[in-house]
Order: structure tokens, then C-alpha cells, then sequence
């Protein structure tokens, strides 16, 4: 079982009022859309070069200058990202990587007046028969929706939505086409 937690935060979260909530998506085998992508992305890339996917992107983070460290969660901005102000966030269990969502949240919140943002984030595989798999890298991705004021003031969120971070693979978000 393989667990994938969507979440969205703060003022708006993508709706006109407040209205943060979370989702976490179970499934069976393997992880959904993007998330299963980049699974097999660094399957493929362990199997030719030996090293972690998740490893060697931090290393090109870290050797850019672009990694901070937070209670033992890596945070550091996106350099492919798929939306506003993204940060990744890598732990080596929950809640290190609990602390580095903390962290980036309160990063986009003070030094960007983020209002909401979203956080993807693939969580290690439930399997009670199994064994831990050591040396496993836990990877959220955080995303500010914040979208400029309108003409009355108040801030909403952008069209955005948690799911693009890792769920299914879709063409529109709009729910209503």
C-alpha cells in the first residue's frame, strides 16, 4: 500500500472562504499518477547509476548553494517546479519531513505573504509484513497559491490544485467542464 498525502493550507486553499483539508490517497501496488512516474523515474535511474534519484537531486540542490537544513529535513526551491514559489522537502521518515513542511510553510508565509499553499508529499509504503527499506528519502513538494488581492482586498488561491503536485494525471482541473 502505497500512501500519498494531499494538502491543502491556509487562507482560501481553493475555495472563495477558508477552507483547508487534506486527503490522503491509498493505493495498491503502486503510488498514483506523477507520484508512480517519478517512482519508476528513480527505479530507473538507481538501476543505472547507482545511486538514489532523490540523492542525487539533493546533491544538485546542495552543490548549487540551494539547500537549507531544518531538524533533519532538506528544503530547498524546486528547479523544475510544476507551480508558484515551489519547495522541495526531503525527510527520512515522517516527522522529519513534518518539520521541513513546517518550515516551508512558515518560509512562504513570512517571506513571501503566502496566504495558502499546497503540499504533495509520498509517504514510505505500508506493509506490515515488510521490513523498512533503509536509506529511503521521503519527498513533499510545496507549492504557494496565493493570488494577488482583488479589488476589494481579499485573497484567494490560484486555479492550482493539490493534486497536480502528485495525483492524477489530468488535462483540466475544472471540475465543471
Amino acid at each position: 500500500w502505497h500512501p500519498t498525502l494531499l494538502w491543502n493550507c491556509g487562507m482560501g486553499s481553493g475555495a472563495s472562504q477558508p477552507h483547508a483539508h487534506a486527503q490522503v490517497i491509498l493505493t495498491y501496488g503502486r503510488h498514483p499518477g506523477r507520484a508512480e512516474l517519478l517512482r519508476r523515474a528513480g527505479d530507473a535511474h538507481t538501476l543505472r547509476y547507482g545511486r538514489g534519484y532523490w540523492t542525487d537531486v539533493q546533491w544538485c540542490h546542495r552543490t548549487a548553494g540551494l539547500v537549507t537544513d531544518y531538524q533533519g529535513a532538506a528544503i530547498t526551491p524546486n528547479l523544475t517546479p510544476c507551480g508558484h514559489r515551489e519547495l522541495l522537502v526531503f525527510g527520512r521518515d515522517a516527522e522529519t519531513l513534518g518539520k521541513g513542511i513546517y518550515a516551508a510553510g512558515e518560509v512562504l508565509m513570512r517571506k513571501f505573504a503566502a496566504r495558502c499553499w499546497n503540499v504533495g508529499a509520498t509517504l514510505a509504503p505500508v506493509d506490515i509484513h515488510a521490513e523498512p527499506h533503509p536509506g529511503s528519502t521521503l519527498v513533499a513538494r510545496v507549492v504557494d497559491r496565493t493570488d494577488k488581492p482583488d479589488a476589494a482586498g481579499g485573497v484567494y488561491a490560484t486555479a492550482f490544485a493539490a493534486f497536480e503536485l502528485y495525483g492524477p494525471v489530468v488535462e483540466s482541473v475544472d471540475v465543471v467542464e
